[in-house]
C-alpha cells in the first residue's frame, strides 16, 4: 500500500520591515506565533479499506485473501500433435461422355461406283428425285473416314470406358455383310471392329466396345472395308442421294489411367480415416473439447500439372458460430516435370471437437475427410494415375480450453514460493507488533469435474527483509491427505474442503506475526486416484482450477512494542525580500499538542533537512511522551488524552530550522505496561492522534534613519 501524509507542515514566517524617518533608530519587541505542523493519525489513514473490516461495535478488524496455489487442470492435458503424412496417387481420372458422327452418303457411294466403271452408280446419280430399280451390289467399301474426336482428348489411357457404335442405315436398300473398322490415326492400332450381317432401311445396330487398358488417340480412322446390297428389285425405290450410312461413336463411363486432355471439374483423391490421439497409460480419454489454441496444419507438394484445391474437413467439429469445420488450401499447378508447394494453418480457437470417432463409440479419436479437386480450366492438361500428391495433414498445437471424458489419474508434485502480497502492515517502518488471535480459513477449491486428493505437505511463510522463515504447524492440516469432492457441471457447484487455523490448533499466529511476503510451499495432488469410476463423465470447463487459498481475519487487538512510523514532508518558509531581518529573531519556542485516544503512548522525533538532503537539526522533545488515552472498565478509550510538550530554539538553531526544506516525521507507538486490560488492547475505528505543532517567536523589529 503506499503511504499517506498522515501530517502536513504550514510552517509560515513573516519578516516584517518598516520605513521611518531618517537618522532616527527604532526598535520594539514582539512575539509572533506560527502554526507550523498538523497531523492527523486515524485507522483510515494506517489500512486501506480492501483489508480493513468494522465492526458494529466500532472495533477493527484486518482481513486478507489470497491464493497460495493456483492449478489449471487444462494443463495436465497434453495433447499431442497428430498429424498424418501420406503420399497419395491420383484415385481416378475422368472426362465426360462425349458423341461425333460420320456419314457416308447414297451419292457418295453412287460416285464411287461410277468411278470404279460399274454403270449402276451412273444410273443411281442421274435417278436422283426419281425412282429407280437398284440392282444387289457387292463389294462396296467406304474408304477410310477421319473421326476428329479430339474433342474426348488428345490421347488417353483408359482403366475403364466404353465405346459405343451405332450404325443406322437411312438408305432406300437394306445393307449386307457389313464389315467395320476403328483404328488410331498415329499407329493404326485397332480400337474396334464387328460385322454386321444386315440393317433394314430405318434399321440400326449399336454394339458396345470396352476400351480397358486401350490408349486411343483422338484422331481416330474409322472404314466399312466391306458391304453388300440386294437392291430393290423388283421394286423402285425413291432415289435421294443425301440419303445415308450413319456412324454415331459414343464413348463413356471413362475412367482413365492418363490422358491429354481438357480435364472438367473432379475429385481427384478421397481420403476418410480416424486419428486417435496416444495420452499415454493412464492419461485422458476425451469424448469431446473446446479448443483455447490450435491449428488445423495443411502442407501440399503437388506434381500435377494443374491448379489441385484441398479440402480438409473435420465432419464432427463445428466452429465458435456452430458451423461445419471444413478448409480448402490452393496449391498451384506443377511444372512439367517439377513440382509445386504449398503451406497453411488454419486457426482453431474455440471450435469444438467430438473425440468418440466416426461411430460414436470411442476417445481420444477424431474423424477427418479429405479429398484434392481440379476445376476446369479450359486447358489441355495431361494427368496420370501416376501423378501424386504429398499431402500432410492434422491439428497442432492443441490447448484445451473446455474438456469432457474421463480426464485420466495423475499424481503430481508441485513446490514453488508464492508471492503473499501480505501487505497489511506494511505501514509499520520498524519494530514489532503482537495480536490476541488470528483466524485463517484454508480453503481447496476444486473447480473441475474430477476426484482430487491434496496433501499440503509443508507451508513455510518468510519474510524477505528480516530473513525469518516459519513453518505452518497444524494437525489434521499438514501431511495428511484431504479428499477434496468434484465439482457439479449443472447447476455449477464448485467443490470446497476447508479448514479453520487458530491459535488453539495451529502456530498460525507466530506465522503472521513475522509480517511473511512470501510462502513456499510443497504440495501433491492426486487427481481420480480411484480411476474412470464415473464412466467419462469428468469435464474441465474454461478457468475451471484446483486452487489453494488462505482467508485472514485478524482482530485489531495488539501489543505494540516500538512499533515505528515514518514521513516525510516538504517545508516551504517563506519571507520576504529584506531577509537580514531574520537576524532579529531571538527565539523561536516550539509548541507540540496532542489529543490521543489511542491506548498506545507514543514519542516523536522531526528531522530537518536542508536543500541538499543533509540533516540540519533534530526535535525530539527531550524524550517526551504523548500519553495513550485512559482505557475505562470496557477497555475503550472515551476521550483523548491531552499532552503539550515545548522546546526553545535559539541562536543557531533559528537559522538551522529556517533552512530547513524537507522533515522526516518519527513516530513510535507502543502499548503500556500497566493497562487494566491484560498485555494487548482492542483498537477501535474512531480512534485517532491529532497534533499541532506550533512555533512562538520573539522579534525585535528595528530601523535606523541616517
Amino acid at each position: 500500500m503506499s503511504k499517506k501524509h498522515f501530517f502536513y507542515f504550514i510552517l509560515s514566517l513573516s519578516i516584517f520591515s518598516t520605513s521611518c524617518k531618517k537618522g532616527f533608530d527604532t526598535g520594539w519587541e514582539t512575539d509572533i506565533i506560527t502554526p507550523i505542523l498538523h497531523g492527523t493519525l486515524t485507522i483510515d489513514d494506517l489500512l486501506p479499506d480492501s483489508i480493513r473490516e468494522v465492526n458494529a461495535d466500532n472495533s477493527v478488524d484486518l482481513v486478507y485473501q489470497n491464493t497460495i496455489f493456483d492449478l489449471k487442470i487444462t494443463d495436465l492435458v497434453d495433447v499431442p500433435d497428430t498429424t498424418v503424412s501420406v503420399t497419395v496417387n491420383l484415385d481416378s481420372l475422368s472426362i465426360t461422355d462425349k458423341t461425333v458422327t460420320e456419314t457416308i452418303s447414297l451419292g457418295e457411294i453412287a460416285t464411287s461406283l461410277a468411278a470404279s466403271g460399274d454403270f449402276t452408280g451412273t444410273l443411281i446419280i442421274l435417278a436422283n428425285g426419281s425412282e429407280l430399280v437398284i440392282d444387289p451390289l457387292t463389294g462396296l467399301a467406304s474408304g477410310t473416314d477421319s473421326i476428329d474426336a479430339t474433342s474426348f482428348f488428345e490421347t488417353a489411357t483408359f482403366e475403364v470406358g466404353y465405346l459405343d457404335i451405332l450404325i443406322k442405315n437411312d438408305l432406300p436398300i437394306a445393307i449386307t455383310n457389313i464389315e467395320f473398322q476403328l483404328r488410331n490415326s498415329s499407329d493404326g492400332a485397332l480400337i474396334a471392329e464387328d460385322t454386321y450381317p444386315l440393317i433394314e432401311p430405318g434399321e440400326f445396330e449399336l454394339n458396345t466396345y470396352s476400351l480397358a487398358g486401350l490408349s486411343v488417340d483422338g484422331m481416330l480412322l474409322a472404314e466399312i472395308i466391306n458391304f453388300d446390297s440386294p437392291g430393290s428389285a423388283p421394286d423402285a425405290v425413291l432415289i435421294d442421294t443425301s440419303d445415308n450410312v450413319l456412324i454415331q461413336l459414343t464413348a463413356h463411363d471413362m475412367e482413365l489411367f492418363s490422358a491429354t486432355a481438357i480435364f472438367p471439374p473432379q475429385n481427384l483423391v478421397n481420403k476418410q480415416n480416424e486419428v486417435e490421439y496416444l495420452m499415454g497409460v493412464g492419461g485422458p480419454e476425451i469424448t469431446e473439447m473446446t479448443l483455447d489454441s490450435g491449428t488445423v496444419f495443411i502442407s501440399v507438394i503437388n506434381t500435377i500439372e494443374d491448379t489441385i484445391h484441398v479440402t480438409y474437413s473435420l465432419p464432427y467439429a463445428t466452429s465458435p458460430t456452430g458451423e461445419p469445420v471444413s478448409f480448402e488450401t490452393v496449391c498451384d499447378p506443377a511444372p512439367a516435370g517439377g513440382f509445386t508447394t504449398k503451406v497453411q494453418e488454419y486457426n482453431l480457437s474455440g471450435y469444438h471437437v467430438d473425440l468418440r470417432g466416426q461411430n460414436g463409440n470411442k476417445a481420444n479419436t477424431f474423424y477427418q475427410e479429405f479429398s484434392a479437386s481440379i476445376d476446369s480450366t479450359g486447358e489441355v492438361r495431361t494427368l496420370s494415375l501416376n501423378d501424386s500428391i504429398v499431402v500432410e495433414y492434422g491439428l497442432v498445437n492443441i490447448k484445451p480450453l473446455e474438456v469432457k471424458g474421463y480426464i485420466g489419474s495423475y499424481h503430481e508434485e508441485y513446490s514453488d514460493n508464492a508471492n503473499l502480497g501480505f501487505n497489511v502492515l506494511d505501514f509499520i517502518d520498524d519494530g514489532e507488533i503482537h495480536f490476541d488471535d488470528v483466524n485463517v480459513t484454508l480453503t481447496v477449491t476444486n473447480g473441475v469435474g474430477v476426484d482430487a486428493r491434496f496433501v499440503i505437505n509443508n507451508l513455510i511463510a518468510s519474510n524477505s527483509t528480516s530473513g525469518e522463515t516459519i513453518a505452518l504447524e497444524a494437525a489434521g492440516v499438514i501431511g495428511v491427505p484431504i479428499q477434496v469432492e468434484r465439482a457439479i457441471e449443472n447447476p455449477f457447484i464448485e467443490g470446497l474442503t476447508q479448514f479453520t487455523l487458530n491459535n488453539s490448533n495451529s502456530n498460525i499466529l507466530d506465522l503472521l506475526e513475522i509480517f511473511p511476503d512470501a510462502m513456499s510451499y510443497d504440495i501433491s495432488l492426486d487427481i481420480n486416484p480411484e480411476g474412470n469410476i464415473y464412466n467419462y463423465q469428468d469435464f474441465v470447463l474454461p478457468d475451471s482450477k484446483t486452487t489453494l487459498t488462505l482467508d485472514l481475519e485478524l482482530p485489531l487487538n495488539v501489543l505494540a512494542d516500538n512499533v515505528t512510523l515514518i514521513d516525510t514532508f516538504d517545508i516551504d518558509i517563506n519571507t520576504d525580500e529584506e531577509s537580514d531581518q531574520i537576524d532579529n529573531i531571538q527565539s523561536i519556542e516550539l509548541t507540540l499538542l496532542a489529543e490521543n485516544s489511542f491506548p498506545l503512548s507514543t514519542s516523536i522525533e522531526i528531522i530537518f533537512f536542508d536543500d541538499f538532503g543533509f540533516a540540519v537539526d533534530t526535535l525530539n522533545f527531550d524524550g517526551s511522551v504523548i500519553e495513550g488515552g485512559e482505557l475505562n472498565a470496557s477497555c475503550k478509550v472515551e476521550e483523548p488524552k491531552q499532552t503539550n510538550i515545548t522546546v526553545l530554539f535559539t541562536g543557531e538553531r533559528i537559522n538551522t530550522l529556517l533552512e530547513a526544506k524537507e522533515a522526516k516525521v518519527t513516530a513510535v507507538f507502543n502499548t503500556p505496561t500497566d493497562t487494566p486490560c491484560g498485555e494487548t488492547v482492542k483498537i477501535y475505528s474512531n480512534y485517532k492522534l491529532e497534533m499541532h505543532l506550533t512555533g512562538h517567536m520573539n522579534y525585535i523589529f528595528s530601523t535606523n534613519n541616517d
